[in-house]
């Protein structure tokens, strides 16, 4: 999927599981957003696709963050589309894990936006400039940063070759060893 920020006036997405322990980050989204409507000077919206109901007295104290059952493929896909910003939460005993979900995010060529610790996650989206790193620190100067780069489109990369992700790339890496191994006998 390649899709592009048109319009990019503050539709964040989410789908998935929101796991226990992400009161802060859930917590620091509901934050951001406000900060970010504020600068931006109207209003954005968010949608939460979850597989289980999850941090309802969080999500009150924005009534414009829409939380529903997780939808079929074809539809989240859909949504993933039209949206400005993917949303990426990990609790801090998952801050090295780089899932199959969040390099299925990167396909979007979205700016994902990563609430959670400072780890591999964060890491790997600043240096490759495929999204930001929100933290209670630096919420008010991401907001800015967001709404700076709808104009200057930097991130994400565009010319970031998400190919070295596929399985197909990684396919040909494990044949490649198997067949230097079976030749080195």
């Amino acid at each position: 999927i390649h899709t592009e920020n048109k319009n990019a006036e503050g539709k964040f997405i989410y789908g998935g599981e929101l796991y226990n322990g992400l009161e802060n980050e859930v917590e620091l989204f509901v934050k951001f957003k406000q900060v970010f409507e504020t600068i931006q000077t109207q209003k954005s919206g968010a949608e939460f696709y979850l597989t289980y109901p999850a941090y309802p007295e969080i999500f009150e104290k924005d009534t414009s963050v829409k939380t529903s059952p997780f939808l079929n493929k074809k539809l989240y896909q859909q949504k993933l589309i039209e949206a400005d910003y993917v949303l990426i939460f990990r609790p801090s005993w998952s801050a090295e894990a780089l899932s199959s979900k969040f390099f299925e995010l990167l396909c979007l060529r979205k700016p994902i936006l990563y609430f959670g610790k400072k780890g591999k996650v964060s890491e790997f989206l600043l240096t490759n400039k495929l999204g930001f790193h929100i933290t209670s620190e630096n919420c008010n100067e991401m907001a800015h940063l967001l709404i700076a780069n709808n104009k200057s489109k930097e991130i994400p990369d565009l010319n970031y070759d998400i190919s070295k992700h596929s399985f197909e790339f990684h396919t040909k890496l494990l044949v490649g060893q198997i067949e230097n191994l079976i030749n080195s006998n």
